[in-house]
């Protein structure tokens, strides 16, 4: 009889004759806990968006909006922004004897609201609510401390109100200057080090907003022309470095997010609205 059984077949997969592993296999002596390269490629997830990027496109992009809608929806936007950052700056300044922090947000707050009455409006609005918090605390602080805090006040304050009087200028110097200062931003954030951005974020900065005023100059925008792309572009390129230094300087390494949005502006946004007025004035 001839017999004609199988032999059972092995589960096992034959070994690799030259004793070479497979690809994808993890190395030996590697630490069977961590994913080997296979496995690193299968499971990796792409990299995602950092929050603090994500929080300043959405600001820009509804800021934006209300600018381009009405200087009011601009103005009543602004206002409690100014104020949180105010109120967040006054906090972190940690004066005990020093007590209305109400009357921080208030003054910060009403400045944006006022400056849709002129720049005089906004001027006085500003100069008010510092000397008031001045006056409130000269008797309890020395000369330096009161001068953070109407810093702490008037420089949010400020910058809020030069945006909200520029929108009233026109809604495209409102947004130009708003765009002007987000590329500052985005670009000291992503190629800058440390807590301002540094010589390399403020030298990235300059190159986009060479770009933005190129782009000015060429499509000819309205109100724009001559030398007035390169004189504004190069005037953010130069001050909004010196106010976010002097920003940080004055709260220190502390992560205020409505003072972040304002501190580019400090300096620049009340130099556009004097430029402008001169250079633009209809």
């Amino acid at each position: 009889m001839i017999d004609v059984s199988v032999a059972p077949l092995d589960p096992r997969p034959p070994e690799d004759p030259a004793g070479a592993d497979p690809a994808g296999a993890d190395p030996p002596g590697a630490d069977p806990a961590s994913p080997g390269p296979a496995h690193q490629e299968r499971g990796a997830t792409p990299a995602r968006t950092p929050p603090v990027i994500r929080l300043g496109l959405l600001w820009a992009f509804l800021l934006a909006v209300a600018i381009a809608l009405s200087p009011v929806l601009g103005a009543l936007f602004l206002a409690p922004v100014a104020a949180v950052a105010a109120l967040s700056a006054w906090r972190r300044m940690e004066i005990p004897e020093v007590e209305p922090w109400w009357l921080a947000a208030a003054c910060a707050g009403a400045a944006p609201l006022a400056a849709l009455g002129g720049p005089i409006p906004a001027v006085v609005a500003v100069v008010m609510g510092a000397a008031a918090l001045v006056a409130h605390s000269a008797r309890q602080v020395p000369p330096a401390t009161q001068l953070r805090v109407a810093l702490c006040v008037g420089a949010p304050a400020a910058a809020a109100s030069s945006l909200v009087v520029a929108d009233r200028q026109s809604a495209t110097i409102g947004l130009v200057l708003l765009a002007a200062v987000s590329i500052f931003d985005a670009s000291n954030y992503l190629m800058g080090v440390g807590e301002t951005g540094g010589r390399l974020g403020a030298l990235a900065a300059m190159m986009s907003l060479a770009v933005l005023a190129v782009l000015l100059a060429g499509a000819l925008v309205v109100p724009f022309s001559g030398a007035s792309p390169w004189l504004l572009c190069g005037m953010v390129a130069l001050s909004a470095p010196l106010s976010v230094a002097g920003g940080h300087r004055l709260v220190g390494a502390v992560r205020l997010p409505a003072w972040r949005r304002l501190d580019s502006l400090f300096i620049a946004g009340p130099l556009w609205v004097v430029i402008t007025s001169t250079l633009l004035a209809p």
